[in-house]
């Protein structure tokens, strides 16, 4: 969902997960909170985080300081930032409205990321 949000605000972003099974399509609750916020998540797929893609990537978000610091342990060189002042936690498994508030948090929180770069 994160990816879906930031590509409509204009980021260049994509979605990868230090966990994340190859393939594996948006859940149902995603699709649907995606799609009542105007945001298309059909053709996901999740994909598991690379050496390549850090290597690519200009600044990887993370959405728990555990993702933070886990991802930091494997790949030192990453230039990672949290990306709220506190964890947004995976709605994985969760209701559709646990689905929405986190669509909503990664929101208004990507928002103010893009506010507040150069």
């Amino acid at each position: 969902m994160a990816e879906a949000v930031a590509r409509s605000l204009g980021l260049d972003a994509s979605s990868a997960g230090l966990s994340a099974s190859e393939g594996a399509p948006a859940t149902p609750e995603a699709l649907e909170a995606g799609a009542s916020r105007g945001l298309d998540l059909s053709a996901h797929r999740s994909r598991p985080l690379s050496a390549e893609l850090v290597d690519e990537s200009d600044q990887i978000l993370t959405m728990t300081e555990d993702h933070k610091s886990a991802l930091l342990r494997r790949f030192p060189q990453a230039n990672v930032r949290l990306l709220a002042d506190h964890d947004i936690e995976d709605p994985y498994g969760s209701s559709l409205e646990t689905y929405l508030s986190t669509l909503d948090s990664l929101s208004t929180h990507l928002h103010h990321f893009l506010a507040t770069q150069p």
